[in-house]
This record gives C-alpha cells, structure tokens and sequence, in this order.
C-alpha cells in the first residue's frame, strides 16, 4: 500500500509542483482535512483564519449536537485565534435553521 501511495505521488509530482501553497491548503480544507491543512499552513506561515472559519462552519451543517454543545465547541476552538470573524460562522448557522445558534456565535 505504501509503495502505491509514492508510486502515484511521483507520477503526479510534476502537478503538484506547479500547485501553490495556498491552492494545496484549499484542497486539503475542500476534502475537510483541516488538521492537516492547519499543521502545513503553520509551517509554511500562511494565514490559518479561513481554514479555521471553513471548520466551523462544517461543524455547524454536520454536528448532530444540540447548538448549545456547538457553540461551545466552535468559540473554545476559535478564541483568541488571529483574523477569525464569526460573522460567516453566524450566518452559516441561520442558513441552516439554527437561529438560537447564529445568535450565540
């Protein structure tokens, strides 16, 4: 399995050179491999607010867990971060029917 997986990563190595740092994070953020893309903006220094915002704004639409447990979640992820606005966050949420929840955020 893992010979397959560099096999494949040479044979695509030529696109992926001309790919830039921040279209790889945005495809990395696109597949919701926010860790990933967060570990390789911080050690690229690139600016970590959209991914953080894209997190949240998934966990708004995919969480199951009552809004309360939501709102915890996202402002405990998110304070004291750089550059967040929780204004996309805030209307990701009343898109979604969660009212109460856009309000808190």
């Amino acid at each position: 399995m893992k010979s397959q997986i560099v096999v494949v990563s040479l044979a695509n190595s030529d696109r992926f050179i001309r790919l830039t740092p921040e279209k790889l994070i945005q495809r990395l953020v696109n597949r919701q491999q926010h860790l990933l893309a967060l570990r390789v903006s911080e050690y690229l220094r690139l600016p970590t607010d959209r991914i953080y915002i894209h997190w949240a704004c998934m966990k708004v639409r995919m969480s199951a867990d009552n809004e309360d447990t939501i709102c915890r979640m996202v402002v405990a992820k998110l304070t004291g971060k750089r550059g967040i606005s929780f204004e996309e966050i805030a209307r990701t949420a009343y898109d979604e029917g969660r009212g109460r929840l856009a309000t808190e955020v």
